[in-house]
């Protein structure tokens, strides 16, 4: 336009205003950010507005202030912009303290539904749970109280901070809800659940979750279950979470059950945790950590007779064989034990990446991945024989250390032999 002799207007600047926008791009911003000065059109409120949203986005904010305050005329967007400037940057009670501004007679622009969107934002960002109450009388004060927007931020800000009963209050009002209105509620009931169970209130979190279906007509998801199995196995009520999961009127996953054999391992408790193999058995879901988990819980109790322990030392020297035909050779210099080779490969024969591995091939069908955790960095032999056996017996294994993930595979690792 310029090389033609056409000068942009304010219209035109702001499309290119709104090009840097979308491309976050601050320099072009800043250029043409020189030229609205250079042609007069710093007067210009939406023009002005647009520049404030780029630096916004662009984490400038004192320089959208800047913009603001040299504005002679400020509109209800222009306010809007500061607040979302300030609520994106961080600054939430800057934001607060605008919405405050807006409402004082010197101001000459009134808050309006974006206003309070944003505030209540900036509430739930900064836990300001009180101002956010006096922003819902504000809304109601206003004939906004059926907006489906500004109703989904008042229940995600109600519940964020265990007020459910008011998150409640809001979506029972609704005229309509979409699936954040549901998501928002549901969520919230779960924080509430998931409160309980890390601070062992059974009693309260029997309540919530009771009041789910009785009081607010949600049914339960599985999540909302989850909670609860792991707040009873918390608390040893552990018959008590295994009904609740029988009970359960949503489809069963393995994950419930596993929550529940992390408890029984808690607890000591034996016979459940075979009644959950059998269960995990059903679904097809078992992995070898599960029976490494219940193999804890029998040595927990030392029940050593149902820990196999002589199975896994056979099915170690049977392994061994095999891998010594695939190629594996103990890696007897990383003992450094004063003993023969023979002995160190004993030795090696012991560590517990070994006993968890040849347990998983012991209890798990052919083909089921193998995963194994720890808090110590795989040693050099313990590496050699996952990835050798990962090719002999056509299994995958996952060891979990300290530093990363092994993922062995047909006799080749994922960090290519490099960790």
């Amino acid at each position: 336009m310029r090389r033609n002799g056409i000068s942009p207007d304010p219209l035109s600047s702001s499309f290119v205003t709104k090009s840097c926008i979308r491309m976050n791009s601050l320099l072009r911003g800043l250029q043409v950010h020189d030229k609205i000065l250079s042609d007069g059109h710093q007067y210009d409120s939406l023009l002005m507005t647009t520049l404030m949203d780029l630096y916004s986005i662009c984490q400038k904010c004192d320089d959208a202030c800047k913009v603001f305050d040299e504005m002679s005329h400020r509109d209800t967007v222009a306010w809007n912009v500061l607040i979302s400037c300030y609520t994106r940057n961080g600054r939430t009670r800057d934001a607060l303290g605008v919405f405050d501004t807006m409402q004082s007679s010197r101001c000459g622009s009134q808050p309006d539904d974006v206003t309070c969107l944003f505030v209540l934002q900036a509430c739930a960002n900064l836990g300001a749970l009180e101002f956010g109450e006096r922003v819902h009388s504000f809304i109601r004060e206003h004939g906004y109280g059926n907006a489906l927007n500004l109703c989904n931020s008042l229940i995600v800000m109600y519940s964020r901070y265990g007020c459910v009963d008011k998150a409640y209050e809001v979506f029972k009002g609704m005229p309509n809800k979409d699936v954040v209105s549901w998501s928002a509620m549901i969520s919230g009931l779960a924080r509430v659940l998931s409160a309980c169970s890390h601070s062992g209130l059974v009693d309260e979190g029997w309540m919530f979750f009771n009041s789910m279906s009785k009081e607010f007509r949600i049914m339960p998801n599985v999540h909302h279950y989850g909670c609860m199995v792991d707040l009873l196995g918390r608390a040893g009520l552990l018959n008590l979470a295994y009904d609740l999961i029988l009970s359960m009127a949503v489809k069963l996953d393995a994950t419930m059950w596993r929550t529940l054999l992390g408890a029984c391992r808690i607890h000591c408790h034996v016979t459940l945790g075979e009644h959950i193999i059998e269960h995990w058995i059903e679904l097809k879901a078992q992995e070898a950590g599960d029976y490494i988990l219940l193999l804890n819980i029998y040595s927990s109790v030392d029940d050593w007779e149902k820990v196999i322990e002589n199975e896994i030392y056979e099915m170690l020297d049977e392994i061994g064989l095999q891998l010594k035909i695939g190629g594996y050779i103990a890696e007897v210099t990383s003992e450094l034990h004063n003993l023969g080779a023979d002995e160190k490969e004993t030795i090696l024969s012991y560590h517990s990446e070994k006993l968890a591995i040849a347990f998983g091939i012991l209890v798990t069908p052919p083909g089921t991945t193998i995963r194994v955790a720890k808090n110590l960095r795989t040693c050099v032999d313990c590496y050699n024989f996952a990835k050798v056996l990962s090719g002999v017996y056509n299994r995958e294994v996952i060891i979990r250390d300290r530093t990363k993930f092994h993922h062995f595979r047909e006799g080749r690792c994922s960090c290519n032999d490099y960790w």
